[in-house]
C-alpha cells in the first residue's frame, strides 16, 4: 500500500482545495489498495476557510514542498558491520544475492559511512598491484575468519605489516626477511622451527601456524615473544586468502565522506555523491 498526495496548484484557490479533497476522497474509495491524502502547497484564502467550516470538514494539511527528498529514498539496512570487522564479513553479504550492494558503517551506535562492492574491488585490485602491500592487522579478527585458536595474545592488538609466507628453505628465508628493511612482517609459516626461532629473534608482530590440528611439536621459547601466535588448523594457502580479509573494513573507507540530511531535495544530494 502507498500513500500518494492529491494537491492542486501552488497558489490554490477554492476550487484547487476543493478539487484535491473531492478527487482524494474519490480514489480512496475506487483504490482501497492505496492511500490517497489531499494536501496543499499554499495558504487558505478567507473564503475556502469559511467554505470548510461551514461544511465542518477539516482542510488539507499544508505541506511545504512535494519535491522527492532524501528521506524519500532512503531504506532500512538488511545488514552493518563494524569498522573493525573484517572484511571477509563484508564479502560474505554479497554472497546472498538479495541483499543491497552497498552496507552501512557503524562505530558503534554512530553512523560513519557506506561500503559497497567498488571498495572491495578497490582493496583487492590495490594489493594486487605495484608494491608488496602493507595490510593493518586487528589480532581479534584472526579467530573471525580461520579456522583455530591462539597460541598467545602479544603486546599489539593491531599493527601494519606485509606478510611472508615461510614456505622456502631458511637460508632463503633469511635472505628474504631482511630484504624487508625494517617493515617487520606477519609470519604464515608451518611448523617450522627454524623459520619460527628466527621470526622469535627478530620479534615481528605476529606469526601464523598454518596445518596444525593438534599441537606444535616446533621446541621454541615463546615466553621470550612479545608477538602474537595464531594457529590454523587450515592449509597455508588458505590461511593466506583469508588472512587477508581480515582486515578492518574502515581500511576500505574513504576519509571524511560526504554526508546527507533527511530533508535535503534528491536533486542536491545527487549533484553532490556525484562530486
Amino acid at each position: 500500500m502507498a500513500e500518494i498526495f492529491v494537491i492542486g496548484h501552488r497558489n490554490p484557490d477554492m476550487d484547487s482545495i476543493c478539487a484535491a479533497y473531492s478527487y482524494a476522497y474519490l480514489k480512496n474509495k475506487v483504490d482501497p489498495g492505496n492511500t490517497y491524502i489531499p494536501v496543499r502547497c499554499g495558504s487558505l484564502n478567507d473564503a475556502t476557510k469559511a467554505q470548510f467550516e461551514r461544511l465542518g470538514v477539516a482542510p488539507p494539511p499544508f505541506i511545504k514542498d512535494v519535491r522527492t527528498k532524501v528521506s524519500s529514498v532512503t531504506r532500512k539496512a538488511d545488514s552493518v558491520v563494524q569498522v573493525d570487522d573484517p572484511v571477509y564479513t563484508l564479502v560474505s553479504f554479497y554472497g546472498t544475492s538479495s541483499r543491497s550492494s552497498v552496507v552501512p558503517v557503524m562505530e558503534g551506535e554512530k553512523y560513519r559511512g557506506l561500503l559497497s562492492v567498488d571498495e572491495v574491488s578497490s582493496f583487492i585490485l590495490k594489493e594486487n598491484s605495484g608494491k608488496r602491500p602493507l595490510y593493518h592487522f586487528v589480532v581479534d579478527n584472526f579467530p573471525k575468519v580461520l579456522k583455530g585458536s591462539f597460541l598467545r595474545k602479544g603486546e599489539s592488538k593491531s599493527f601494519s605489516a606485509p606478510i611472508m609466507v615461510g614456505a622456502m628453505r631458511y637460508v632463503v628465508f633469511c635472505r628474504h626477511m631482511e630484504a624487508l628493511q625494517g617493515q617487520a612482517p606477519i609470519l604464515v609459516v608451518g611448523d617450522r622451527e627454524d623459520h619460527i626461532k628466527k621470526a622469535i629473534e627478530l620479534q615481528i608482530p605476529a606469526i601464523v601456524l598454518t596445518g596444525i590440528e593438534h599441537e606444535v611439536t616446533s621446541n621454541v621459547d615463546w615466553d621470550s615473544y612479545r608477538g602474537t601466535v595464531f594457529v590454523s588448523a587450515l592449509d597455508t594457502a588458505e590461511t593466506l586468502r583469508l588472512l587477508r580479509l581480515s582486515v578492518p573494513v574502515v581500511q576500505l573507507m574513504v576519509q571524511d565522506p560526504p554526508s546527507l540530511q533527511a530533508d535535503t531535495l534528491f536533486e542536491e544530494a545527487r549533484d553532490i555523491l556525484a562530486e
